[in-house]
């Protein structure tokens, strides 16, 4: 890996560290200031709603202006608003009303990141490294967020909570400084030009723009939609495990702690392999391969209730996860037009982020009439069904390709 690329992904390492040690530590404030759980959950709808209604406009200004300069730009406030926490409860003067700012504030700042750093990521990698750019970049942002989150807790327990979020606003200053370091490739675009409207082209028709291009590229929709498949995961993992480890492997919290790192273990230790590893499998085939060992895991984790078999099949769930993921954000990443990435990389996020959170609130939901056990199955032959709707669609697919280039050459 060239320096750019490192310098990339010790960045959205540091700066996930941040965000962990953020949640973490202002979500166990907000609580301790309140005494009641409403306030909480307030803070967790405020880091996820403000990013439905900024996400569009984040990727057009992603696409509009220099990457480089949002992603420090980003950094940049969010340690000034996370520094304005920490010297407000020195002074006494913390509100859990002021808190509540900051997390939309950062939110917002966070959803303006995400398209650019995407952006950042498509102009500074050669097209043959991105696959393990990528990887290492999603690997860093599990390990990233995991170890803010152990920071957080350990920081508020043997410092204070002024030193977690002292601690918070300095990881963002540090990707700042990182992201600094990277030599500028970004060319000036003209976006009125490659849009093909007058002067007076506005952000409106600069949005509609990238949904049009969305809308009239097929590979790229597919890949949006894919995206489902990961979040559909993550909701089931996240919402189901702890009910899971109760009342079908009748165990304690002890147990769901194991099995939910033993998910996240799996996700690490794939992203290590694809780092280090130089073999590729064509997208179809890992597509396939990763959708179906994540059906026949579901279905061992419905069919037996041993903590044995759960610790090695949440493993297995959390591999095949992360995997489909980083092939599926790669290979939308190098087929997306460098004027295009911002938006593209904003809806994607929009369609996992409205659409993830139903999923989860339905299975919860079912939860409550069917048994979890039942639902990790109904999940697996689901997964099954998708498993040969892709293998037919892709044999479809590849056969008309072929007919195209027998026609050409004709």
């Amino acid at each position: 890996m060239n320096r750019a690329s490192i310098l990339l992904i010790l960045s959205s390492f540091v700066s996930f560290v941040g965000s962990g040690i953020f949640f973490i530590s202002i979500t166990w404030y907000v609580y301790k200031m309140s005494g009641n759980s409403t306030s909480v959950g307030m803070i967790v709808l405020l880091s996820s709603v403000p990013g439905i209604f900024i996400s569009p406009i984040a990727g057009v200004i992603a696409d509009r202006f220099n990457k480089k300069r949002i992603v420090i730009l980003m950094d940049i406030l969010r340690w000034f608003l996370i520094v304005s926490v920490f010297s407000l409860e020195i002074l006494g003067l913390l509100t859990t009303y002021y808190l509540y700012f900051v997390t939309v504030a950062v939110t917002i700042c966070s959803n303006l990141f995400f398209p650019s750093f995407s952006g950042l990521i498509k102009v500074s990698v050669d097209k043959e490294k991105l696959s393990r750019v990528m990887s290492a970049n999603s690997t860093g942002l599990q390990l990233g967020t995991i170890i803010g989150s152990s920071l957080a807790g350990l920081l508020i327990a043997t410092v204070s909570i002024q030193g977690s979020f002292l601690i918070c606003s300095i990881s963002y200053v540090l990707s700042a400084m990182l992201l600094g370091g990277i030599k500028n490739k970004e060319k000036h675009i003209d976006w009125v030009a490659s849009e093909g409207h007058n002067n007076k082209v506005g952000l409106f028709s600069s949005l509609l723009d990238g949904f049009t291009y969305i809308r009239d590229n097929t590979n790229i929709r597919i890949l949006i939609l894919l995206g489902l498949i990961t979040g559909t995961i993550v909701s089931a993992i996240n919402t189901l495990l702890s009910a899971y480890t109760v009342e079908v492997l009748n165990s304690s919290e002890k147990v769901y702690g194991i099995l939910d790192a033993s998910y996240a273990f799996g996700g690490v230790i794939v992203g290590v392999l694809l780092v280090i590893t130089k073999v590729k499998i064509p997208f179809m085939k890992s597509l396939l391969m990763s959708t179906f060992t994540l059906a026949l895991s579901f279905l061992l984790l419905g069919i037996f209730s041993s903590i044995i078999v759960s610790i090695i099949t949440l493993s297995i769930i959390g591999l095949a996860n992360m995997y489909q993921g980083v092939i599926r954000k790669t290979k939308l990443i190098g087929i997306t037009d460098v004027n295009y990435i911002g938006r593209v990389e904003s809806v994607n996020w929009l369609v996992y982020s409205t659409i993830s959170p139903i999923i989860a609130l339905l299975l919860g939901v079912s939860a409550n009439v069917v048994s979890i056990d039942k639902i990790f199955l109904l999940v697996g032959v689901a997964l099954i069904i998708l498993f040969f709707a892709i293998l037919i669609f892709g044999s479809v697919y590849a056969k008309e390709k072929y007919n195209e280039r027998n026609n050409v050459n004709e």
